[in-house]
């Protein structure tokens, strides 16, 4: 329970300290499905804003997911303002293992939209003031999930590699438009813990997650850590 507590002030003072960062990861989707006919939904919150997620095994070892994110922080202090949105689709080859074990592996492809203040580079720009851009990008990923788990509880670690692609960016203020349209391209790791809790139909979720980049250095600034709560509700559909 201790390090439950560290991790979440963790979070919450790293998501502090960044400066209105204009990509911000998602919560992985984590359904450890066992069988064919099983409908998984869940809505998550933290500080990464608020996730919708949906899963659906389709058939055995098959199923297809989806997801939904936006937070809106309007402010006065560019360090707190952001806007973002974004959604995707995946589809996944799961398995298991053992008596408790479940192994996933998912692909897909996502688009957003980021509104953030920074003092972005790739204007050229004579001073060092902060500027209010909106970015919009696509999102491939590949993600692993493995885990164990019962009736009651199950738990999981998850590993996204997602490839991020900033194809357009505008610098917008009182008096024009700048675009910028070269692409801003960068690979995050994005690897996650989760774990879930309560009964076989319904269990409350917490997941706590990092997203850095394979290089030393990006072009835009990113959330590192996150921590969200949340409830997950299970349907045996056929």
């Amino acid at each position: 329970m201790r390090s439950l507590y560290f991790y979440i002030l963790l979070a919450g003072f790293l998501a502090i300290q960044a400066c209105s960062p204009v990509y911000i990861p998602n919560n992985s989707n984590v359904p450890l499905f066992t069988e064919k006919g099983e409908i998984q939904l869940g809505a998550y919150h933290g500080t990464n804003g608020t996730d919708l997620q949906a899963a659906v095994s389709i058939v055995d070892h098959l199923a297809v997911m989806g997801n939904f994110e936006i937070s809106v922080h309007e402010d006065e202090d560019p360090d707190k303002h952001h806007k973002h949105r974004f959604g995707e689709l995946g589809i996944d080859f799961y398995d298991t293992f053992g008596k408790m074990g479940r192994f996933e592996f998912y692909g897909g492809y996502g688009r957003g939209k980021s509104e953030a203040y920074d003092d972005f580079n790739f204007w050229n720009s004579s001073t060092n003031d902060m500027v209010r851009a909106e970015g919009k990008f696509e999102r491939w990923f590949l993600q692993g999930n493995i885990g164990m788990g019962n009736k009651i509880f199950e738990g999981a670690i998850s590993y996204r590699l997602a490839y991020i692609n900033f194809y357009e960016f505008r610098e917008i203020d009182a008096s024009n438009v700048n675009v910028y349209s070269n692409p801003i391209e960068e690979l995050m790791m994005e690897p996650a813990v989760t774990i879930k809790v309560g009964g076989e139909k319904v269990k409350f979720v917490s997941q706590f997650g990092l997203s850095f980049p394979y290089d030393d250095y990006t072009r835009f600034d990113h959330q590192p850590v996150y921590f969200s709560l949340g409830i997950l509700g299970k349907i045996s559909a056929w």
